[in-house]
């Protein structure tokens, strides 16, 4: 049997017998259990019996956790909190929350699943709809978090974000442009020096390593430091659609 993904449930816990706390059993025993039982084993914060720091351990858990679901009911602080270190670590994640509450300003925009947990038919529609919710999350590699959405978006992030691996690949290009730049000198003298051994003496060369320089100062007459120069710019102003 293949082994579980994690899925860390985030909600306010509250102290034993407070009313937070009977809400997270409920919702953890009757709603996401049942739709995500089978594929994932869900833990809450209060669940952990590793030692350690707490922050520590539910900050691990938010970067790690293949799945996080987050109640949003009540607004909590931590659970906020707890939200956006997710989002922030660009990690499939969806949001639940009590009918009728209204959603905090900064997640109105986000999809959220919405039920009354004493009413058992949304109870059994809120099962079906986290389901899918998180099938559709993991459907793609592509997934984007809120965060990371907006600052793709914004003038002032989007470029870097958009391009990270582009403008490594510049830099190693263009020190790789002016490493070609050099060797080709140092081949060109090189070259020169053995037609002169060739020419002035009767020592005998290594046919093999002429054969060889010959292939290299080949394929750097087809592919020079130019070349690799034009397309380090080409990366770092790509055309425009």
């Amino acid at each position: 049997m293949p082994e579980k993904k994690s899925c860390f449930f985030v909600t306010p816990i509250g102290a034993i017998g407070s009313p937070q706390r009977t809400r997270a059993d409920k919702v953890q025993k009757f709603i996401l259990e049942p739709s995500l039982g089978n594929e994932f084993s869900i833990v809450r914060a209060d669940e952990v019996d590793e030692p350690g720091e707490i922050t520590r351990d539910i900050v691990l858990r938010l970067h790690k956790s293949d799945l996080v679901v987050a109640d949003l009911t009540g607004q909590n602080a931590n659970v906020m909190y707890e939200i956006g270190l997710r989002h922030c670590f660009n990690k499939p994640m969806v949001s639940i929350c009590q009918k009728g509450e209204p959603l905090p300003f900064d997640l109105a925009g986000e999809r959220a699943v919405l039920f009354d947990i004493g009413d058992l038919v949304s109870v059994d529609d809120a099962k079906k709809r986290i389901s899918n919710a998180t099938k559709l999350a993991f459907k793609t590699s592509s997934y984007k978090s809120s965060v990371l959405r907006i600052l793709e978006h914004s003038d002032l992030f989007g470029r870097e974000l958009q391009e990270p691996v582009s403008r490594s690949l510049v830099d190693t290009m263009e020190d790789l442009a002016g490493s070609v730049q050099e060797m080709q000198a140092d081949l060109v003298s090189l070259e020169m020096a053995i037609d002169g051994i060739e020419f002035h003496s009767t020592a005998e060369i290594d046919p093999h390593l002429e054969n060889k320089l010959d292939e290299i100062l080949t394929l750097f007459s087809r592919v020079g430091p130019s070349e690799i120069s034009r397309l380090a710019d080409l990366l770092k102003h790509p055309p425009k659609n």
